[in-house]
């Protein structure tokens, strides 16, 4: 599946101006000494936050620049003609909160 795919309307994952994506990954390796992240989600006073995301009913605090560093998914969803590039919430729906936090702590 490539974006230009997502992205035609005539495809069915546009719907309602929104578009809902299932990502599955594994870990193959790891290395190194995972460190402690200095980083609080749940602060919206910190400075880099710029986008709140409702994850089960409770806010996550992030930054759009950083997610869209590491995802072509929130770099289009951010940065492209979608209706959540100017949202300062957006809720991610079948997204279970512990696994995110610990995606965030990984990219950060």
């Amino acid at each position: 599946l490539n974006w230009k795919d997502v992205i035609d309307e005539t495809k069915g994952f546009i719907k309602d101006d929104k578009i809902t994506v299932e990502i599955r990954f594994w870990i193959k390796n790891m290395r190194g000494i995972r460190m402690d992240s200095h980083f609080d989600f749940t602060d919206p006073n910190e400075p880099i936050y710029d986008v709140a995301l409702v994850i089960e009913g409770e806010k996550i605090y992030a930054s759009k620049q950083i997610l869209a560093l590491h995802s072509p998914v929130f770099k289009a969803m951010f940065y492209g003609e979608f209706v959540e590039k100017d949202k300062k919430e957006i809720e991610l729906k079948d997204v279970d909160r512990n696994e995110f936090i610990e995606l965030l702590n990984m990219i950060y």
